[in-house]
């Protein structure tokens, strides 16, 4: 499949989100569905899609740590394909061996819909920094520089207001 992401809109469908160590010492990931909900609500062409999404690393930590079934979320994600050994039934009826050609998605950002739900963001701390100890006093801790700021080169006038009731 081509390497373009693409962008799921859904809920977490799994029960249990569970950090997962990789195989050989690999990185931690996170496998869980999402189901995209299309058509009118309580018609005929109402239905659920579910997508099979797996996390890494950070990400992975971030998503088990934060999100859980029923949260509304928005994923960017590569999708990717694998074979699977599936039973189907014949024309007989009787179940026979076959393979299946499966799509996987693999996440590189994952965030909650805003559209049904507020988020407060904290960021992590950042790996191989150093932590002051609580014991150093306001004065002994070093000061980081502030970087200078570069020149605004266009100056953007301030966004109008819009009404609720305009959507």
């Amino acid at each position: 499949m081509a390497n373009t992401p693409v962008c799921i809109v859904g809920n977490i469908a799994t029960k249990e989100l569970v950090l997962r160590e990789g195989r050989n010492g690999g990185k931690p990931y996170v496998l869980f569905n999402v189901g995209v909900n299309s058509g009118e609500r309580g018609s005929d062409n109402e239905k659920s899609d579910f997508y099979s999404i797996k996390a890494y690393g950070n990400l992975a930590a971030n998503i088990v740590e934060s999100l859980g079934k029923g949260s509304a979320v928005i994923i960017q994600a590569y999708p990717g394909s694998y074979e699977k050994d599936v039973h189907v039934l014949n024309k007989d009826g009787e179940l026979v061996p076959s393979k299946a050609t499966m799509t996987s998605f693999t996440a590189a950002a994952v965030g909650p819909n805003l559209m049904f739900a507020t988020a407060e963001v904290t960021k992590n701390p950042s790996r191989g920094v150093a932590r002051v100890e609580e014991d150093v006093e306001e004065d002994e801790a070093p000061r980081a520089k502030a970087a200078p700021r570069a020149a605004a080169t266009t100056r953007r006038a301030p966004a109008a207001a819009v009404a609720d009731d305009e959507f």
